[in-house]
């Protein structure tokens, strides 16, 4: 689990229109199993097929202070370091890292569509994860 037990762990809804920005600032448009889980619950973890656990980025929430504390860390931030490193996908987007380097990634086709994966960072290779991901996966 690479250092994920000592990762902040955000918990709580999220509005929609915080969702839409973040959406707006990337250029795309989440998947809709994605966009409930963030509704639902604006971080967390994820238990992916591969057996690893994701701790998923939240989007900002600047409703309060508390709030913006525990999401500044958000879609947008991670996205915007991880497209300066070596063969990370330009077009892709981090939703979760592993805490071992790993990246969980929504993969633009292009249509509107996205799909879900995995980037290792030591190899750039990419792992597709299944489209029901957000289904009931959560491990917080």
């Amino acid at each position: 689990m690479c250092g994920l037990e000592s990762m902040n762990h955000v918990r709580f809804p999220v509005d929609s229109g915080f969702i839409e920005q973040a959406e707006s600032k990337l250029g795309v448009r989440f998947p809709e199993p994605y966009r409930r889980r963030l509704l639902r619950r604006n971080g967390g973890q994820l238990a992916v097929a591969t057996d690893e656990i994701f701790q998923l980025a939240p989007v900002r929430d600047d409703s309060n202070v508390e709030r913006l504390r525990r999401t500044w860390d958000d879609v947008v931030r991670q996205t915007d370091e991880a497209r300066t490193w070596p063969r990370f996908p330009a077009n892709a987007v981090v939703i979760g890292q592993d805490g071992c380097g790993n990246l969980l990634v929504l993969l633009p086709d292009g249509s509107g569509a996205c799909g879900v994966a995995v980037w290792n960072h030591e190899t750039g290779r990419i792992d597709a994860m299944p489209h029901d991901i957000f289904d009931g996966n959560g491990v917080d």
